[in-house]
Order: C-alpha cells, then structure tokens, then sequence
C-alpha cells in the first residue's frame, strides 16, 4: 500500500520492432546475473503514466490471487 520505489524511464523506444524485455537486460545477456532470479506473478503494461489511485486500484483487484 506504499510507493516502493520510482524510475525514470529514457526517451528510447522499442518502435523499431524490438522485443519487449521483462526480468532481464535490455542487451539480450542471458548470464543469470543480469535476469531476475524469481517468478514474475502480473505483469500490465500501460501507454501512460497512472496515478497513485489507478495503482491502488489494480492491487485491489488482484491481491486475492496472492493471498494477500
């Protein structure tokens, strides 16, 4: 129910067709050090920013799903 962290996001763009990549670097390195050592529950991927309320909203609406 607290904001965890923040990060600035750069003004690049995967427009150029590039895969969308979640749990490990951007430059394809495949060492486990650079992937995400765990299991990724959600993942929602918005074309905008969304408020503090928006954020609250979508955790409601699945915290169950976690036994939460």
């Amino acid at each position: 129910g607290t904001l965890a962290s923040t990060v600035a996001v750069g003004s690049a763009s995967i427009a150029n067709g590039g895969p969308v990549r979640i749990g490990r670097r951007w430059d394809g390195n495949l060492q486990s050090k650079y992937c995400f050592p765990g299991y990724i529950g959600l993942i929602r991927i918005y074309n905008g920013p969304l408020s503090a309320d928006q954020v609250a909203s979508n955790f409601a609406q699945e915290r169950d799903r976690f036994g939460i």
